[in-house]
């Protein structure tokens, strides 16, 4: 007699037997799944493993997109305190457009940090030397090359990133000024 399988348990063994593994998701709820049915059965021994394979799947950066062949990941932290305290910080019911506001400034946020760390990366790459990802962490960007730095090129990789993010702090203060002026009127606090 077979024993009776939902529809995620089916969809994962079908990508088993193609020769492929669970994706990120399914390996969550599958471990959630699990977890709830062994707290049900009162077999608590079970559970912390299925709690750290669900913590794991979900703690491991999350590649959004490619850009210019490197994989750009986002960190769950990130969620959690700059985007989190961000959109909590603007939240106000009386001013429902504060939150698209909020959503704004992390897309200015994330262009900036991207571009900052794109610029060490075509720099990196214009040396011959390669990156593996750019992924985004509560405080920043963090670009992985392929291979240590030398000295003499290590000063202009070092140094792209800085001089791109002036060149960008620069746009977004004249298109905020653009935008002042073009309406008199608007105050966002």
């Amino acid at each position: 007699m077979k024993p009776h399988r939902n529809k995620l348990q089916i969809r994962v063994l079908k990508r088993l037997e193609a020769g492929l593994p669970p994706t990120r998701w399914q390996q969550f709820i599958l471990h959630l799944f699990t977890m709830i049915r062994q707290f049900r059965r009162k077999r608590f021994s079970n559970i912390w493993f299925h709690s750290q394979g669900a913590l794991r799947a979900v703690w491991r950066p999350l590649t959004v997109f490619r850009l210019a062949g490197v994989p750009v990941q986002f960190h769950a932290t990130w969620l959690i305190y700059p985007a989190g305290f961000l959109v909590w910080l603007l939240f106000d019911y009386n001013r429902p457009w504060k939150m698209f506001f909020a959503l704004l400034m992390l897309l200015v946020i994330c262009v900036s940090l991207l571009t900052h760390e794109f610029a060490h990366v075509l720099t990196a790459r214009r040396f011959g030397i390669g990156s593996r990802r750019v992924i985004i962490i509560p405080l920043g960007a963090v670009a992985e090359m392929e291979s240590a730095l030398d000295s003499p090129n290590e000063f202009w990789i070092a140094l792209a990133g800085p001089l791109a993010s002036l060149l960008v702090a620069g746009i977004y203060w004249e298109g905020f000024h653009a935008f002042a002026s073009w309406d008199a009127s608007w105050n966002f606090i």
